[in-house]
Formats: C-alpha cells, sequence, structure tokens
C-alpha cells in the first residue's frame, strides 16, 4: 500500500511538472503559444518590436486581461505610424473565419487605429479601424484579408495609430482565429465542403505579356517643305552662315547627296552638308549638318527644303561650328520636328485634350527666363533644363525654347561635367549618377552639329559604363542595401541615349545587360510586377520599416524612360513584359486612393497619403506608351494615364527650374503615344455613326476648332491657338499670329483625297484686322502652288490665279464660299487632285499681325 501511494505521488508529480514545462514552453515560445484558435496570448513582451519613433513603453499588465494572466500594455509615442509588429507567431493560418483582437482604449477619445498583413509573398494588406473608448472586440472578415493578399499564410502582423499628436497607451489581448460555427457531421453527409474552406494558394505568378506592332504611317521618301532661315548675329553685308542641324525620320533620307535647299525664286543654293548621325534601326540619317550663306536684310528670310532628289550644286566645305550661337539658324515646322522623332515620340503643341499643358508652357517659361535657366543643378536645373527645352523646341518650333536650351546646355556641358582625368564624364559636384544627363548632350549635338557636346556625351557614357556595373541593376529578393529605381534609371538612359547616337554595339549590349537584370528584380516578386527592394534601406528617413519591401512609383517613371526606349530601338520582349509588369504594380499598389495620382512610395506610412500629384507627370508618359504596345486595347492604361496626367497638369507646381523641368520632361510623349489609339477610336466612332451625326455626305473636311486646331498647323513662323473670346457664333475660333516682322503668317492643312470634281467648295468665316495680309493658296500633285486670292495686302507666292478671290480686312466677321475648282481651272483646266491648302502671305506681315477663322469646310456642289 505505501509502495500504492508513493507510485501515485510520483505520477501525480511527473505530470505536475509537464504541465509547468508546458506553461513555461508557451511563455518562452508564444508562436505555439494557445493551441488551437489562439495566435497570440500577450503573456510575453518579446514577442513584439517596435517602429523607429522613440517613446514606447511595452510591458505586461493585469489590466484589462481577456485570455490568460496577462495583456500587454503599450504606450505609443506621437508620430506619423508608430507600431508594434511582430513575425514570431505561426505563419499557416488555414482555413477561419475571422481574425479577432481585443484591444482596450482607456482614453476618452476615439483613435485612428490600423492593422497591417503581410503574406509569404511580401502582399500587404493595410486595415484602417477606429478604437472606441473602452474594449473593442475586433473582428476582421477572412474575405476582407482575402481581397489583397493570401489570408491563409501570414507572416508579418502591425499594429499601429495614425498620427498620434499625443502619447496614448492601449491594452492588447487574446489574438485569435475564429472558425465557423458548422453543425457536426455536416462535411461527412455532403462531402467536398472541406475543399472550399481550404487555404488560398500563393497568388499567381503575372502572365508574360507581347506588345503589338502598331503599324504607323511611313515617312514620305521624296517631298518639299517651307523653311524660315533666322539671323541671330548681325554681321556684315546681312550675310549670315546659316548653321544647323536638319532632323529626318527614320527611314525618310537614304543619302547626304539627297537633300537641298532653294530659293523663292526656284534658284538651287550651294550648300555644305555631313551627315551627323545615323538611325541604328535601318541606319536610314538621323540628322544633317547643313552650311550656307544667305541674305537676310531683316531678321527672317524663307527657304524651300527638297529632299529624295540629288543636289545640283557643287558643295561647299563645312565649317566647324565651335560658336556658342551661330550666325543663322533654320527653323522648321513643329510638326516636322515632331515626325523626325528628333526628341522621340512628340506631337505639336495645341493638341486638343490637355490645352492647359501647353499654355501652363507658355505662361511659365518667362518666369523661368527671369529666374535664369542656369545654376544649381540641385535646386533649378535637375532632370536637365537642356533636354527639357529642347523637347518644348521640337513641339513648337520657337526660336525662343532653341536658344534657351543651347544658352542651358552649354552652362551645364561646361561648368557642371569634369573634362579631364579618371572621372572625366561625371557631374563635377556629385558622385551621383542622376545628374549625368547623355541625352541633352544628344539633343544638342543633333541640332547643331557641335562637336564639343558630341566628345563631352562619348566621356559621359563612357563614365557610365565604367562605374555602373549591370549586376547593381538587379536587387534579389532578400536584399537590405540602398537601391532605388531611380540609381539604375540615368545610368540607362545615359547609355541607350549614347547607343542610339552613335550605333555602338557594345553600348546596345551593356543596355541589354541592364535590361536582363532589371528583369530578374521583377521576377523575383513574380505576382507583384515592381522592380521591388527594400524600401528602408531605400530611405530610412522616409518612414519605412526595416522588413519592407516595395518601390517609387515616380523613380519607376523615370526607369521606365529607359525601358521604353531599349523597346522602341530593339523591340525586346523582355522589355515589353517588363513595361506591362510595372503598369501593373503601378495601378494596384502605386495608386493612391484617389485614383487620379500616386504614393509617394508604397511603404505603409503613405497608404492613405493623398499622393504625390506633382510628381504625376513623370510616370504618365508610362501608361501611354503601355496603352500604345497594347495595340491600343488596353483601355485601362488609357484611363489612368488620362486622369494621372489631367491631376498633374491641375496641380503641378511651377515655381522654379527643378520643378518645370520634372512636369515636362517626359510627359510630351504620353500626347505621342496615345494619339494613334485616339485616332483609331475616333475613326470607328465616325464609321459607327449614321450619316447625321457624323460629317454629312459630301463634306470631306470640316473644323470647328472647339478643341483643337483640327489639322491645321503652322508653317514655323506662325502660332496657332484656341480662341475661347474671340469666336464666331459659338464655340472656339482658331487663332493665327505672326511671330515676326515679314512673317508668312501661315497655317497649313494637309488633304489627302482632295479631288476637285468631288469637292470643289471651301467655306469657312474669318475676321481679319484692317491691313493685314491674309493670303490663300492650294498645292497640286505635281508640286506647283497656286494662290486662290486673299487681302488686298496679301503677296502671293506661287502661281497666280486669273480669278482670285477677295478677304474683307475690317476686324468683322465674315462667311465665304471659295469655288476652289473654278479658280484653279483659270489657271490650270486639267488640274482635279489638290493635297494641301495654306492661309500664306509671302513675308510682308508685320510682328503683331493676326487672324480669326472657324467653321471650315471642303466640301461637294450643293
Amino acid at each position: 500500500m505505501g509502495r500504492f501511494k508513493k507510485n501515485i505521488f510520483i505520477i501525480l508529480a511527473v505530470l505536475a511538472a509537464i504541465v509547468l514545462v508546458r506553461h513555461v514552453w508557451h511563455r518562452m515560445h508564444p508562436m505555439v503559444a494557445g493551441h488551437g484558435n489562439v495566435l497570440c496570448d500577450f503573456e510575453n513582451p518579446k514577442v513584439w518590436d517596435i517602429s523607429p519613433e522613440h517613446g514606447f513603453s511595452i510591458r505586461l499588465s493585469g489590466r484589462h486581461v481577456t485570455e490568460g494572466r496577462h495583456s500587454l500594455e503599450v504606450t505609443y509615442p506621437t508620430g506619423d505610424y508608430p507600431s508594434i509588429n511582430t513575425k514570431k507567431l505561426r505563419h499557416n493560418w488555414g482555413s477561419y473565419e475571422s481574425l479577432g483582437l481585443d484591444v482596450y482604449n482607456p482614453q476618452n477619445a476615439t483613435l485612428d487605429f490600423g492593422v497591417r498583413l503581410d503574406d509569404l509573398s511580401g502582399k500587404r494588406i493595410n486595415i484602417n479601424l477606429s478604437l472606441d473608448p473602452g474594449l473593442n472586440k475586433i473582428e476582421i472578415p477572412y474575405s476582407r484579408i482575402s481581397s489583397r493578399i493570401n489570408a491563409s499564410h501570414i507572416r508579418f502582423i502591425v499594429f499601429y495609430l495614425k498620427g498620434p499628436d499625443q502619447r496614448y497607451t492601449l491594452y492588447f489581448d487574446n489574438l485569435h482565429l475564429i472558425h465557423p460555427k458548422m453543425i457536426p457531421g455536416l462535411e461527412e453527409e455532403f462531402g467536398g465542403l472541406s475543399a472550399s474552406m481550404a487555404g488560398h494558394k500563393p497568388p499567381a505568378p503575372l502572365p508574360v505579356r507581347k506588345a503589338v506592332i502598331v503599324s504607323e504611317k511611313p515617312p514620305l521618301k521624296q517631298g518639299s517643305i517651307e523653311a524660315v532661315l533666322v539671323k541671330i548675329k548681325n554681321v556684315p553685308d546681312n550675310n549670315p552662315l546659316i548653321s544647323a542641324g536638319v532632323p529626318f525620320a527614320p527611314g525618310q533620307l537614304m543619302s547626304v547627296k539627297n537633300v537641298a535647299f532653294f530659293e523663292k525664286s526656284g534658284q538651287e543654293i550651294p550648300i555644305a552638308a555631313k551627315v551627323l548621325a545615323y538611325w541604328p534601326q535601318d541606319h536610314s540619317i538621323r540628322s544633317v549638318l547643313v552650311q550656307f550663306h544667305h541674305q537676310i536684310e531683316n531678321a527672317y528670310s524663307y527657304v524651300t527644303m527638297k529632299w529624295g532628289q540629288p543636289r545640283q550644286t557643287k558643295d561647299l566645305d563645312i565649317v566647324e561650328p565651335t560658336w556658342e550661337f551661330p550666325e543663322g539658324f533654320i527653323l522648321f515646322p513643329a510638326q516636322w520636328l515632331c515626325d523626325s522623332k528628333i526628341m522621340g515620340d512628340q506631337v505639336p503643341m495645341g493638341q486638343r485634350m490637355f490645352p492647359s499643358y501647353d499654355e501652363h508652357i507658355d505662361d511659365s517659361f518667362p518666369m523661368m527666363e527671369k529666374k535664369g535657366l542656369i545654376g544649381n543643378i540641385d535646386t533649378h536645373t535637375y532632370y536637365s533644363s537642356a533636354h527639357v527645352l529642347y523637347q518644348i523646341y521640337a513641339r513648337s518650333g520657337e526660336l525662343k525654347y532653341f536658344l534657351a536650351a543651347r544658352k542651358a546646355l552649354i552652362y551645364y556641358r561646361e561648368n557642371e561635367i569634369i573634362h579631364e582625368g579618371p572621372n572625366r564624364g561625371r557631374d563635377i559636384h556629385h558622385l551621383n549618377d542622376r545628374y549625368i544627363y547623355v541625352d541633352a548632350m544628344a539633343d544638342d549635338y543633333l541640332l547643331t552639329g557641335d562637336p564639343r557636346s558630341y566628345i563631352i556625351a562619348g566621356y559621359m557614357a563612357e563614365y557610365l559604363k565604367n562605374h555602373f556595373p549591370p549586376r547593381r541593376a538587379f536587387f534579389p529578393k532578400s536584399g537590405k542595401y540602398f537601391w532605388t529605381e531611380r540609381l539604375v534609371a540615368y545610368p540607362f538612359l545615359g547609355v541607350i541615349a549614347w547607343y542610339e547616337l552613335t550605333g555602338d554595339p557594345d553600348y546596345l549590349k551593356l543596355s541589354g545587360e541592364y535590361m536582363k537584370n532589371l528583369y530578374r528584380t521583377q521576377m523575383e516578386w513574380p505576382s507583384r510586377g515592381g522592380y521591388i527592394h527594400n524600401l528602408y534601406y531605400h530611405d530610412p528617413t522616409e518612414g519605412a520599416r526595416p522588413d519592407e519591401y516595395g518601390g517609387s512609383p515616380f523613380m519607376t517613371g523615370l526607369l521606365l524612360e529607359a525601358v521604353i526606349k531599349y523597346h522602341q530601338l530593339t523591340d525586346s520582349p523582355i522589355a515589353a513584359d517588363s513595361i506591362f509588369r510595372a503598369l501593373h504594380w503601378l495601378i494596384h499598389e502605386g495608386l493612391a486612393n484617389s485614383g487620379d495620382t500616386f504614393k509617394y512610395t508604397t511603404a505603409d506610412c503613405y497608404a492613405d497619403s493623398d499622393g504625390t500629384p506633382d510628381l504625376n507627370l513623370l510616370i504618365a508618359h508610362a501608361f501611354g506608351y503601355g496603352y500604345k504596345i497594347s495595340g491600343y486595347k488596353e483601355q485601362q492604361y488609357l484611363d489612368v494615364g488620362i486622369k494621372v496626367f489631367d491631376r498633374g497638369i491641375k496641380d503641378a507646381s511651377l515655381n522654379d527650374g527643378k520643378h518645370f523641368n520634372q512636369n515636362y520632361r517626359s510627359s510630351g510623349h504620353f500626347l505621342a503615344y496615345i494619339a494613334g489609339g485616339l485616332k483609331q477610336a475616333n475613326n470607328a466612332e465616325e464609321e459607327e455613326k449614321p450619316i447625321s451625326d457624323g460629317l454629312p455626305k459630301g463634306i470631306l473636311y470640316y473644323g470647328n476648332f472647339d478643341f483643337s486646331s483640327d489639322r491645321f498647323h503652322s508653317l514655323g513662323d506662325s502660332k496657332l491657338d484656341i480662341d475661347k473670346n474671340i469666336v464666331y457664333l459659338n464655340g472656339n475660333s482658331l487663332h493665327i499670329k505672326s511671330g515676326y516682322d515679314n512673317s508668312n503668317l501661315s497655317a497649313a492643312l494637309k488633304i489627302d483625297g482632295w479631288s476637285l470634281k468631288d469637292f470643289p467648295l471651301m467655306s469657312f468665316a474669318y475676321r481679319i484686322p484692317r491691313g493685314v495680309p491674309v493670303g490663300m493658296r492650294v498645292l497640286s500633285g505635281f508640286g506647283d502652288w497656286i494662290c486662290l486670292g486673299g487681302t488686298h495686302e496679301y503677296q502671293c507666292q506661287g502661281n497666280a490665279s486669273p480669278k482670285p478671290v477677295s478677304l474683307i480686312d475690317d476686324g468683322q466677321w465674315h462667311e465665304t464660299t471659295v469655288d476652289v475648282h473654278q479658280v484653279v481651272s483659270a489657271l490650270l483646266a486639267n488640274l482635279d487632285d489638290l493635297s494641301e491648302f495654306q492661309f500664306y502671305t509671302d513675308g510682308n506681315a508685320s510682328g503683331k499681325d493676326e487672324f480669326w477663322i472657324d467653321d471650315f469646310k471642303i466640301k461637294a456642289a450643293q
């Protein structure tokens, strides 16, 4: 009996020891504490880490306990998003109905509280809640969590306050899973129900996508265009040396011998000509340096350039363009400069969808000039003033933007870049590659032929090649070191710009290595799409936690400039897929709640921010390109792009050079990328409309100018804009204003399929102030200009018809109908086809002359 009692005592002692050991185990290992539904009973404060803010207090408490012996008392400091967090709980939560948490709020105020959950793939969700005074029994439904992440496999939990203005204390307890209260035996009776409750699979990788080849109208390989010669310096005998880079579109010019210039009289001008660069895609000519002397009595003169046929004159010798500004320069129409793609894809200023976009340029540029276009690169010329201004020159054809760009380029080239030694090509003040703008140097060389810009561009490209190896473009999933999208963006942009300028295969190869490593970075997170990296090491001052992985939308926009350029030059399938993946990430993780701007970064501290719309225009271009290479089918890209672009215009900060450059560095490309899709949509819409809703039968062209210049464009010496104040009847009118003395006061309309037999009439309303010379002329299919008439002050440049039409210059609105067929046939009886109409007077308008037109139609006879 005594032995039996002793054995019973031993058994009881062992059981007590087991209970004690289990209790100690659960205290030391809370990841398995509270078996079953309980994830954490808050019996060990060491499980919980805190965010970087100073002033936390975290300890066990016997107050407000709902599970076990203790709650966790946490006093939060002030800050943006002070938080406690943990990875030390079990990850596989399986199936459940809700996530539960007890939080006691001893304050008399309701607090803004949040729960962040990250799944095993790194995707996250932020759940915003309110904590009322007293005990809060929080239940977060599984469906709410699974809408954004894998709710069954959670690796990271955060409890945070949003912007507390003072210290607040909270008591946490009983973090648990709430399972469905199902009827016992239901699974066995009906079968298959348990499978439907199983944990979700990890997020599926994004599918690989290919670009759609979009056909574009091929360039004319033979033709003529009028250009303006501008005298920049006073020289003896008013006979300046004209010197300019003349750009051509890919495939437009194959031989430098096939470009010539002609006087108004038709006499060919002897020129010097030298190829500056070839397009690497097809080795057609990208830019030609053209030089010749020309008599310019006042400030401007006009010549015609013809291409596609050999020169008949003996060539002159090239004079090396080592000057700051040439004695004279050639201005081409904005449409020519944009079509040449000298500054990438662009459309002329005056586009219809976002009129404020160009108005902001016109309004802000005088302020930029007044403040100075040169200065501190961090605060004034960052993002490259020269590159921005050269793009605006291409979109406007205006001399003031060319001169400003050249001035900014020379200052940057001579004062900001190291020219000698082992670091030649680097910014003189910074080790950071983000101040090395090879593209600006290339712009300048292509438009001026300045050999120094070419040389320094080579130094810059060489520096980038030697100091930014391809491996730095890759960021592994577990990486914890400094990396940003911008870190790669500028070396990639510089290297690809040098390849495009020179065709050097070493730089194409290097660009390809950058692209491969960027794509590897994206494929580290195949379900997310972005160039994901550690946000804390990206910049610890921006509020990210040490284990947050995400990206910066605006830096992604910068990087996509380079990826897009690489795709344009190579048709790389991984570049195309990279663009589609990045756009997915921008939409699903980068957009702010408003849907029309982006977070500064995707760190949780910006989760509920209003976004940074002033950075929108660094990002919008990528949505335009994605829309284009989707074959204009991905409507979401267009919709988001338009919202982002419009918001960026409205909230643009244009108070200094940096912000001006920020807004116009890449955003002009957006308009060009979407133009083809909008044109397709408009054409399809017109085809689907009944005759009464579209152009009436018998109308070849109709422009009411309510939204745009409706295919009219300037010829370089005039400016077109939409006038909302001086209008005919209603809507808007087209305002045509000369830019200089001795102007041609011109506006052109190219028309395909203009048969005079089918469409002999032209009608429009006009308002011409007294004394303003306004002429009209048309271009035959054989290249002959025929003057139709105009005001009594205009001068004809072309063949004058014996039956000219008169326009009234009394400052009032008038309507007129011109029988073009009758006027033309009086001179050329058998002529039927025309290709262009122009308002044009031969160099006798003053710099203040202007007129207005509206309701312009080309139509059949009544």
